[in-house]
């Protein structure tokens, strides 16, 4: 195994034994093409098998790359997958269903399990001998083809589907989970068969080939693990697949083919085969991981990213830049004229649901800088001090010795204590997010009516991103006063296999607290690492919910590139942010300890959730972010 595997790193030669002790010769030919065959194959070179039927009502009609699997019920056939073409339907499907009995016309469903032509091509041509509609998930139906002809319009008919759903016909229920990875529609299906009378639960795992990016690779593993949960939920114990390298399908149809009366079905392979399957499946895409990790950090350990890479006319930000970008990349008005969650809209159900599966080990981790108030005293009678945070004991021992109360008065912004702005924090010419007027909407008196922190009061729930770039160039921090541009920042995502997208809260690391506690402290608004304002085109297309980062997210002084006047702008990228694309901010987090067990665990992404208290005219307060891993 270790001579043929393309692995070189420690870690992923272990993953790989690992893989090999879960065979245990049950899985060769899935174990090859998980483990050892390069990335993109699915395919085996060999004569298309026979059609079979190799369950009660359950017939593989496939081809000897592609299985093609058909369910009969009282109430017609559904047929999973499609292969490339309507010449293939035509000469393999068609043809292989007559030969075992099978009528096209009475197809009544036709799922796809993910948009690769090799699955969906032919559905066309077989929709137009029985009517039946398609189904796929919505991210399928979306997609642009890799490769063959686009992935078919939706008709009126056409069926979206979604994890967990359980599709019911003559009697036979299929239950669809989503694994996405190989794609990100792909879907898998558990479904009950019978063999001769005799019940199983058949799992089919429904993408097979390796992706390209070590970012669909954890994606892939996530999936797997979902899918295994489900095979547990439901004991499978027969696995089949969408290809022949999934299931051993080739070997399998030739064995169903010399199989006597008595002679056991070779595709159940009882409980602990499907449990071995999802464990060496896993395992092999660990190895993956694993080894472009391994890559990745050896290439930076050779080249490190410069610190300031050369510049750029794409990094040269100017007023009428920035004030032609305040037009071009507004939210204003993208979620409606009363919207206040901003670009928090990004995040959707289905996000979170997907970031509550990043809880694998139940490790948090807090974001937030320790408070250490100044201390004024009961009796004191004079002016507060000037602090972020003042605490005043009310009652006590001696005088009250059952309990204590105190007073904490709170200055929300500033560039100690970690905060949460609401949008209410900056404005452009007299506006805030969404174009509320200040005058309107601002008192001296009564505090904010528009715009504050109470409008994100349900909180905050969505996947987290560390974006640590002194970890990158092997440094303990950036020196103050260093611009990060979109170059780092994407050098960051293949450093660590991460993309960052849609609804994501992202921590960007320059290790400021690190560099306080090695040199001491400094005028840190007016010198601060942080990115660079040509980084704005980047978040907003990006589609970025949050972002925190350790001072206010802007570098200072700007770098000669930045020839901003307007002082609504005196923190480019920070206000820009917080007024434009209506995106709230974390100021002031102390990520060392996430950098840490990021670090420790080996992965950047994590649960994240912070929800403020619900002052309903503030202008921002101080939280406590945490990372769940």
């Amino acid at each position: 195994m270790e001579e043929l595997a393309p692995y070189t790193a420690p870690g992923a030669r272990a993953y790989a034994r690992l893989a090999v002790e879960a065979s245990d010769e049950q899985w060769p030919v899935t174990l090859y093409y998980r483990c050892k065959y390069p990335r993109g194959g699915t395919s085996i070179n060999a004569s298309v098998p026979q059609p079979m039927e190799v369950f009660d009502g359950v017939y593989s009609i496939g081809d000897d790359a592609n299985n093609i699997w058909a369910i009969d019920t009282d109430e017609g056939i559904i047929l999973i997958d499609a292969l490339t073409t309507e010449e293939d339907a035509r000469n393999i499907i068609v043809r292989h269903m007559e030969q075992v009995g099978l009528d096209p016309a009475r197809i009544r469903l036709i799922i796809l399990t993910h948009e690769h032509a090799d699955h969906y091509g032919g559905a066309p041509y077989m929709q137009s001998l029985s009517g039946a509609p398609m189904a796929a998930t919505q991210k399928a139906w979306n997609s642009t083809p890799v490769f063959g002809p686009p992935m078919p319009v939706r008709g009126p008919g056409d069926l979206l589907l979604v994890d967990g759903q359980e599709i019911s016909l003559g009697g036979r229920t299929i239950t669809v989970v989503e694994t996405p990875g190989h794609t990100p529609g792909t879907v898998s299906l558990i479904f009950p068969v019978s063999d001769d009378g005799t019940p199983h639960v058949a799992a089919l795992f429904g993408g097979q080939g390796k992706p390209r990016e070590i970012a669909d690779y954890m994606e892939f593993r996530r999936g797997l693990d979902h899918f295994a949960d489900y095979t547990d939920q439901m004991q499978a114990d027969v696995i089949l697949s969408n290809h022949t390298v999934g299931d051993d399908g080739l070997t399998r149809i030739a064995q169903l083919a010399q199989r006597k009366p008595g002679d056991p079905n070779p595709y159940v392979v009882g409980r602990e085969g499907v449990i071995r399957y999802d464990a060496l499946f896993r395992a092999c895409l660990s190895a993956d991981i694993d080894q472009m990790s391994w890559e990745a950090a050896q290439a930076s350990a050779v080249a490190p990213t410069p610190a300031r890479p050369p510049s750029g006319s794409n990094r040269i930000v100017t007023q009428e830049q920035m004030d032609a970008w305040k037009q071009s990349l507004s939210n204003w008005g993208r979620w409606g004229a009363e919207d206040e969650l901003g670009t928090l809209n990004l995040i959707t159900p289905e996000v979170r649901r997907k970031a509550a599966t990043l809880v694998q080990q139940g490790q948090s981790v807090s974001l937030e800088r320790e408070i250490n108030p100044v201390h004024i005293a009961p009796d004191y009678q004079g002016p507060e001090p000037r602090a972020a945070v003042t605490q005043r004991m009310l009652s006590g021992p001696p005088t009250r010795t059952t309990g204590s109360t105190d007073k904490l008065s709170i200055v929300a912004h500033g560039y100690t204590e970690t905060h949460l702005d609401a949008f209410g924090h900056h404005f452009h010419d007299g506006r805030m997010y969404n174009g509320f007027s200040v005058n309107d909407h601002v008192s001296m008196t009564e505090g904010l009516s528009r715009g504050s922190i109470a409008a994100f009061g349900d909180g905050v729930f969505t996947r987290g991103v560390l974006v640590d770039i002194p970890a990158m160039r092997g440094v303990s921090y950036l020196e103050p006063g260093t611009p990060i541009y979109v170059e780092d920042l994407e050098a960051w995502e293949n450093f660590a296999g991460v993309k960052i997208g849609p609804g994501d809260a992202v921590f960007v690391r320059t290790g400021r607290w690190q560099a306080e506690a090695e040199r001491g402290a400094w005028d840190i608004a007016n010198l601060a690492a942080g990115l660079d304002a040509s980084v704005i085109p980047w978040m907003h297309e990006r589609g970025i919910a949050l972002i925190g980062t350790e001072s206010a997210m802007s570098v200072k002084p700007f770098p000669d590139t930045t020839q901003i006047t307007n002082p609504d702008d005196y923190l480019p990228a920070h206000n820009f942010a917080l007024v434009s694309l209506g995106m709230p901010l974390i100021d002031n987090a102390d990520l060392d300890a996430l950098s840490r067990k990021a670090r420790e665990l080996g992965r950047y992404t994590f649960l994240f959730t912070v929800a403020p208290i619900r002052v309903t005219t503030g202008t921002g307060v101080t939280v406590n972010p945490i990372a769940t891993f």
